[in-house]
């Protein structure tokens, strides 16, 4: 069992779901169990928190498995193992990286005061509102 799934679906917000294997190309949709939001909540279109469910391909956009519960499902040895750097890439030089700088904490500029938001209304005009 491969835990805390997350699927990436059309028009929707992701889901973590709980499957049994890793997806094949033969497979025709994504057999799943504990489907639940990113928070850990029931979702509003299911009924039922243990049932099963057969999430079509053409209704999810990617499937993202975390290494973590591929690790504690024992299935390492079907992946591949991230690719490491070459050796050039190291001996990039300073020159081409790009420091960003901590943004400033500027003060904010005055607003003009038009004077309307410290306005008290008028006394006729609650009169009005209070007659209609």
């Amino acid at each position: 069992m491969i835990r805390n799934v997350i699927l990436h679906l059309h028009s929707e917000l992701p889901m973590k779901a709980d499957i049994e294997s890793l997806p094949t190309a033969a497979d025709a949709g994504l057999l799943c169990t504990n489907l639940r939001t990113i928070e850990g909540r029931k979702p509003v279109s299911t009924e039922f928190l243990d049932s099963v469910f057969f999430m079509p391909y053409n209704t999810i956009r990617f499937i993202e498995i975390p290494r973590a519960s591929i690790h504690s499902a024992g299935l390492d040895k079907d992946l591949p193992q991230p690719a490491a750097l070459p050796a050039e890439a190291g001996a990039v030089p300073d020159a081409h990286i790009i420091v960003t700088p901590p943004p400033t904490t500027a003060p904010a500029p005055a607003e003009e005061d038009d004077g309307l938001e410290h306005a008290e209304p008028d006394a006729e005009l609650l009169r009005r509102i209070r007659d209609a």
